[in-house]
């Protein structure tokens, strides 16, 4: 079960990303008009492509958060 966390989202840069983890460890964001959700947590780092059935992973949260914020300035 994922659980989303619902914070301001409009230009997040890469620290505000990363000091988002809600009590549990997990940072999530969704975007569910671009169809995209992202997930963070226990050393996986994860972005969902809903649209191409796509998961991509990344190495550490410094590269994820980076792609996140990326989506999010783009408005996906």
């Amino acid at each position: 079960m994922l659980i989303f966390v619902e914070t301001k989202t409009k230009n997040m840069n890469t620290k505000e990303i990363l000091n988002s983890r809600n009590e549990k460890g997990i940072i999530a964001f969704s975007n569910d008009a671009a169809n995209w959700a992202a997930i963070s947590r226990g050393g996986t780092h994860m972005i969902t492509f809903y649209n191409t059935d796509e998961n991509r992973f990344y190495k550490n949260e410094e590269s994820f958060a980076k792609r996140v914020s990326q989506l999010i300035r783009k408005g996906y």
